[in-house]
């Protein structure tokens, strides 16, 4: 039997033994997807459109199943900026790119492999290294709290 969830709950407490789902960050952005979870539980999720769960999240919270999503290590490329100026730099080419990045710390910035930026970052002579490590990339939050600054002006 899958467990159908359409929607997030509103009680935060768990109310029974808690079970997690790991999910990497393509599967938490997606609101539609099939998954099982660590206790071997099967789950559809059929969350409203432009949801993105994050690591922690509660997705069921029912007397029979307390379900979390747990953020699955995977494969990001973590890049590491000399000062101020290179951090600006790579963010800069990065946007250029449209590509979707994590800041970790005034010199620590996560992205997804690519092979183009990764012969990018040695020509420039940046750090950077290919880890496993939970991705967030965070600039969806950025993006929210600007159209929420937006309204709120109106």
């Amino acid at each position: 039997m899958t467990l159908l969830i359409e929607s997030l709950p509103q009680n935060l407490e768990p109310v029974c033994a808690t079970d997690f789902v790991e999910l990497n960050w393509l599967e938490r952005s997606r609101p539609r997807i099939k998954c099982r979870s660590i206790a071997g539980v099967a789950l559809a999720l059929a969350l409203p459109r432009g949801t993105v769960l994050g690591d922690n999240d509660l997705i069921c919270n029912t007397a029979e199943h307390t379900i979390m999503v747990r953020a699955k290590a995977e494969p990001v490329l973590v890049i590491t900026a000399s000062n101020e100026t290179e951090l600006c730099l790579i963010a800069h080419q990065l946007g250029n790119w449209h590509r979707a990045l994590q800041f970790q710390s005034r010199q620590h910035i996560l992205t997804e492999p690519d092979g183009v930026l990764e012969e990018w970052l040695r020509k420039m002579q940046i750090a950077h290294s290919l880890e496993q490590l939970p991705y967030h990339p965070n600039m969806r939050e950025i993006q929210h709290k600007i159209s929420i600054s937006k309204i709120s002006q109106s």
